[in-house]
């Protein structure tokens, strides 16, 4: 019986499918913040992500409407310095990618 009850769960497992996060697409049509040169700014408009990833970046300050400055990328182009709300935040890029924002000129 038990054998059963434990096949019958790894079929359940199997048939789900999760899209990887490369196939994901976020349904803004703004920029994402990865693709800000240093000393530009603008406002960030959609934060995307899943689960514990978009919570973090919600956590940290990063939600919409909020202006931002991309102060220092590092030379290898990973991480990225951040000027938002009076404090400077260093993200990874991938997690920067996850982020649209609208160009603000300067």
């Amino acid at each position: 019986m038990r054998q059963i009850r434990h096949q019958h769960r790894r079929q359940q497992n199997t048939t789900y499918h999760k899209p990887p996060a490369s196939e994901k697409t976020l349904p803004c049509g703004f920029v994402p913040l990865d693709k800000l040169k240093p000393g530009e700014s603008g406002i960030i408009r959609c934060v995307g992500g899943q689960g514990a990833l978009r919570r973090r970046l919600l956590d940290m300050g990063l939600t919409p409407n909020t202006k931002i400055m991309v102060r220092k990328i590092a030379p290898f182009g990973d991480p990225m310095e951040l000027s938002l709300r009076n404090y400077e935040l260093t993200l990874r890029r991938d997690d920067a990618r996850q982020i649209q924002v609208e160009e603000v000129p300067q």
